[in-house]
């Protein structure tokens, strides 16, 4: 949604090509919203540094973020479902339930709760890039 989800964004990625799974990035917006969601997750791709945004799927969904992400999941038959921890503090969090709260109670496939920090984007890829160079070596 914004610059902090490019964290989860590059983790997903490198999640996605380190186990070879097909990236799919959802945007989703409230009801009441008409932004432009298209041009949101482009710009969150390039934030987050991956190699080919035009590349990657992109489904651009309505309503309840939560609910609208676990029936994408659903739909996609999504092997990983990869969202950014809630920016809401705790008594807001008491009270409405975010999408990260909701994805990690009612999701049926795994959730990975990504931290906003994007060291630990950068400990991913590095962790990740043995496996990724070892790859294009072998080709």
């Amino acid at each position: 949604q914004d610059a902090a989800d490019a964290t989860c964004v590059a983790i997903a990625g490198a999640l996605a090509n380190g186990l070879r799974l097909p990236l799919v990035l959802v945007h989703v917006e409230p009801r009441r919203d008409r932004g432009d969601g298209r041009a949101t997750v482009a710009r969150v791709a390039r934030a987050a540094g991956l190699d080919r945004p035009e590349d990657v799927a992109v489904r651009l969904l309505r309503g309840a973020p939560g609910r609208a992400i676990a029936a994408a999941a659903r739909r996609e038959r999504a092997a990983l479902v990869v969202v950014s921890e809630s920016v809401r503090r705790l008594p807001k969090r008491a009270i409405f339930v975010s999408a990260t709260g909701c994805l990690v109670r009612r999701c049926e496939h795994p959730v990975v709760v990504c931290p906003r920090d994007p060291a630990a984007a950068m400990r991913l890829r590095e962790a990740l890039a043995p496996a990724r160079n070892a790859r294009a070596w072998r080709s």
